[in-house]
């Protein structure tokens, strides 16, 4: 009986026992399984942190990703009389900026006073579209007057004085210097300049001119094409260059040479501006070139009328400020240029007697002044002083390597005169 209550004793011991193992064993996993949904909570909650992290950036992301608005660019097309000269400025934060193209005429110091007026010190780029005087005339002196950091040409070779002081210029105040051709494309901080022209030289010095489209920002172009005349306008165009354009300046001053109607399609200029003197010798700019523009609803400007224009722009939309304020039509810009004692459509004809300004008589002149004439170096001078007196520009063929084709490129320079 006693072995009896012991055994049931035993058994109860043990069932208790085994009860509480059994509890303890639930309360085990339970809380295992608690911590195991309290850790895929926490990781899952991890992830979405992180995700939430990637998905939505902060403010200083959202900052950097912001494209900062570019400043204000100004195009300053220069009242440079017969001749041409463009003045690009701008700034980009800390940095000034500005490229020139064309330096106007040898005879005269308009771009230099300019440049001064506008404060410009530096240059990082100077254009120089072709080697005649009206376009590089004072490059040496801006070079010795100012910092250039680079200057741009053809690599056309010219004989005539003004374009070898240019290039000792070059040489002795050490400026980069580039050779540019069709499809070169040169970011000068945030002005993009992509050449058109002149993909390789042939031997017509205006059609080798350097002929480039300038980008500002994502909506505003200009484009500038030196002396470019028709035939190589159409080269132009089968190269497939993206040539629609804000602004466009007239090749060859708004003669009747340059500016063909499929150019000027292609090209769609709103405002087309040229550079020309008041009352010149040639007539510019012709009055074709002027109705056709006006015909298809572009605004025209001209520096014989409005004096130095100047385009001021935001990469966007831009406005045009003239020197001369005056309200003034298309047909006041043909007036003006055409109805004048100087009006043959021709530059060719009527340069011994008609000349703008100061020419140089090359029954007169040193041998000096005769080197500033176009293919006339100091072995051509050392002849026309022996072979004076000269009856006509075209009597200048029996100077020794002087054909007709220079003749006419003497005349078209407008230089050259007899009894200027």
């Amino acid at each position: 009986m006693e072995m009896k209550y012991i055994s049931i004793l035993l058994g109860s011991f043990l069932l208790v026992t085994a009860g509480c193992s059994s509890e303890q064993a639930v309360d085990s996993e339970e809380r295992s399984t608690e911590a195991t949904e309290v850790e895929a909570s926490s990781s899952e909650e991890a992830v979405q942190s992180v995700e939430t992290a990637q998905e939505e950036p902060t403010n200083e992301d959202q900052i950097n990703e912001e494209t900062e608005p570019i400043e204000d660019i100004k195009v300053h097309f220069i009242d440079a009389g017969q001749a041409d000269a463009t003045l690009f400025e701008y700034s980009e934060g800390d940095e000034d900026y500005a490229v020139l193209f064309d330096a106007g005429d040898w005879n005269q110091d308009d771009v230099i006073h300019y440049l001064n007026t506008e404060r410009i010190e530096n240059i990082d780029v100077m254009m120089l579209s072709h080697p005649h005087a009206d376009h590089i005339g004072q490059a040496d002196r801006i070079i010795e007057d100012f910092s250039v950091e680079e200057v741009f040409m053809s690599g056309e070779i010219q004989t005539s004085q003004t374009f070898e002081r240019v290039i000792d210029a070059i040489d002795y105040y050490d400026v980069g210097y580039e050779e540019s051709r069709a499809g070169d494309i040169y970011d000068v901080g945030p002005l993009q300049i992509e050449m058109i022209n002149p993909e390789n030289l042939d031997s017509d010095e205006n059609n080798n001119s350097l002929s480039a489209r300038f980008q500002y920002g994502d909506d505003f172009s200009v484009m500038l094409t030196g002396d470019v005349e028709e035939a190589t306008e159409a080269q132009i165009i089968s190269r497939g260059y993206t040539l629609e354009t804000d602004i466009l300046q007239l090749g060859h001053h708004g003669s009747d040479t340059s500016s063909s109607s499929i150019f000027i399609d292609e090209v769609d200029p709103a405002v087309a501006i040229y550079s020309a003197g008041e009352d010149n010798q040639y007539g510019h700019p012709h009055d074709s070139v002027l109705e056709a523009l006006e015909g298809r609803g572009t605004e025209v400007y001209g520096t014989s009328v409005d004096g130095t224009i100047v385009v001021t722009s935001d990469g966007e939309s831009y406005d045009i400020e003239t020197m001369k304020e005056e309200e003034r039509t298309s047909e006041d810009i043909m007036s003006s240029d055409n109805e004048s004692e100087h009006s043959s459509n021709n530059p060719d004809e009527n340069v011994e007697e008609e000349t703008q300004g100061e020419c140089i008589d090359i029954n007169a002149a040193s041998s000096e002044q005769l080197q500033n004439i176009n293919q006339i170096g100091v072995e051509r001078a050392e002849q026309i002083e022996e072979l004076r007196p000269f009856s006509s520009i075209d009597d200048m063929e029996r100077i020794s390597g002087i054909g007709p084709t220079r003749v006419d490129e003497i005349k078209a320079e407008g230089l050259a005169c007899i009894g200027g």
